[in-house]
């Protein structure tokens, strides 16, 4: 089960690679979406609690969804897609944003 978990999160890693490629935007922008999520970790700062809360919030797939359902600005389509990449296997809602991005 494992190895099938590891293969789906590699699956969607590349897919949010690939669809981030479609935009157009340079390459270390994806980079930095990738990482964005975990500048929640300065929550930890002030406690642990806290910090536990803003990561999952900020890593959480739900997130990424509400992201694409509001979004209008073209830099914030390439922000979920590098997103997707980065809070693999937390969710079960892959391919759900997949498809809503798509659209």
């Amino acid at each position: 089960m494992k190895q099938l978990l590891r293969l789906e999160e590699a699956g969607l890693f590349l897919l949010s690679w690939y669809f981030f490629t479609t935009t157009g935007i340079t390459w270390w922008w994806f980079l930095v979406w990738l990482l964005a999520p975990d500048l929640s970790m300065i929550g930890y700062l002030i406690n642990a609690r806290i910090g536990a809360y803003l990561y999952n919030f900020f890593h959480h797939k739900g997130l990424a969804t509400l992201v694409v359902l509001v979004a209008a600005m073209p830099l914030v389509t390439p922000l979920v897609r590098a997103q997707l990449g980065d809070t693999g296997g937390r969710k079960p809602a892959h391919f759900t944003l997949i498809l809503i991005d798509r659209v």
